[in-house]
């Protein structure tokens, strides 16, 4: 539209009049500028509308990473609680804890555990024992 127009105008500029001349100039320059901006505007709002996608994506995935690592953190629990009493003492934790494959697998959790009694205390709500709610 816009690379072809002064051919078009040329007859209107000698034929008729130079007022309409500036006034279509102006008419083709205006269109020309409203075109581009709605074209940046759809490409801004698909672009924003796939940031915004992106985010709620992530914030879903740590929350499915939360729930999964709670409930391996559970299943750890039941495996350490040999007596099946839901509750681990501090001797317990810690000898669980001196294992190497046991100090591997929580820090593939990224839990620091080399320290089994500051853990346990973390945990612990004062009677000297720590049960799953714990």
């Amino acid at each position: 539209l816009s690379g072809s127009w002064p051919a078009k105008v040329r007859p209107l500029l000698l034929k008729v009049s130079q007022g309409l001349f500036l006034f279509f100039a102006l008419y083709v320059t205006i269109i020309v500028f409203a075109v581009i901006r709605v074209i940046g505007a759809i490409f801004l709002r698909d672009t924003l509308d796939a940031a915004h996608n992106d985010a709620e994506h992530l914030v879903a995935e740590r929350l499915k990473k939360k729930a999964q690592d709670v409930a391996k953190l559970e299943q750890v629990f039941r495996d350490i609680d040999e007596s099946e009493d839901g509750i681990i003492t501090e001797k317990v934790l810690s000898g669980v804890l001196s294992n190497p494959k046991c100090q591997a697998y929580f820090q593939t959790l990224d839990l620091d555990v080399n320290e089994g009694s500051a853990l346990f205390r973390l945990l612990d709500q004062g009677d000297g024992e720590v049960t799953l709610d714990e």
